[in-house]
């Protein structure tokens, strides 16, 4: 079973020319509205990979939280454990995307910050057989704490997507079995200015050396890099186009 802790939200996309400047104001092109969140994006993909997969969030009684969790189920996703909070608003996330592909996002977290670390636990203790949880940081830092010492405690994999990046503490990172971060966020967690494949080189070595087991640096649409600690080797992974 892969458990996914995270968020859930809807998207709401406009694809403009370009990202606008501060108090510019820009026509931009098509408008979709579609189900996303961090956490349901790896929770549908874990599934549509073949996995046995249970979504632990939360959304508002809106029509934006029946919509997350209907679409979750109609990907197989097990939404028993979503729990829906009265008199808040499910998240949201305004996204502006460029010709060139590039995107700007502002996210309203609403409901997603009420998921606690009392609630991942004891939906935990109802869910056998967990192999691998998967985390990302659109809910509170106390809850994603909690979630990784159970996940320890259970001898359970975790996966850890650092977005929105919050947090580098080293006790975080130790409980961490693969750490994703893209470019932006490995930066923001070492100091480092990322140029240059050297640069992500120098700060993956800063990350493995506060005992990060393996990390997959992700590259846009370079690719992604796979370093892994206990062989001290790295790889380089295509990026597919899609």
């Amino acid at each position: 079973m892969n458990v996914v802790v995270g968020s859930l939200n809807i998207d709401l996309v406009v694809r403009i020319p370009k990202i606008p400047r501060p108090a510019e104001t820009l026509l931009g092109g098509d408008f979709n509205t579609c189900s996303g969140g961090k956490g349901a994006n790896q929770a549908v993909a874990a599934s549509r990979l073949g996995g046995q997969v249970t979504m632990i969030g939360c959304v508002g009684n809106d029509s934006f939280g029946r919509e997350l969790k209907v679409n979750l189920s109609q990907e197989r996703v097990d939404t028993i454990y979503i729990l829906v909070i009265p008199n808040v608003s499910t998240g949201v996330a305004l996204i502006q995307v460029d010709g060139l592909a590039q995107n700007s996002i502002a996210v309203a977290s609403g409901a997603n910050y009420r998921l606690t670390g009392d609630y991942v636990e004891n939906a935990m203790r109802a869910i056998n057989n967990i192999g691998v949880k998967v985390m990302s940081l659109e809910i509170p830092l106390e809850t994603i704490y909690m979630a990784a010492q159970i996940a320890l405690n259970r001898v359970v994999k975790v996966i850890l997507n650092p977005s929105t990046v919050q947090s580098s503490e080293n006790d975080l990172l130790q409980m961490v079995d693969y750490l994703i971060p893209n470019e932006y966020e490995i930066a923001t967690m070492t100091g480092i200015q990322i140029q240059n494949l050297k640069d992500i080189n120098r700060a993956a070595q800063q990350l493995i050396s506060r005992e990060v087991k393996n990390l997959i640096v992700i590259l846009s649409n370079k690719g992604s890099v796979l370093f892994v600690a206990k062989t001290n080797e790295n790889v380089i992974i295509p990026a597919r186009k899609v």
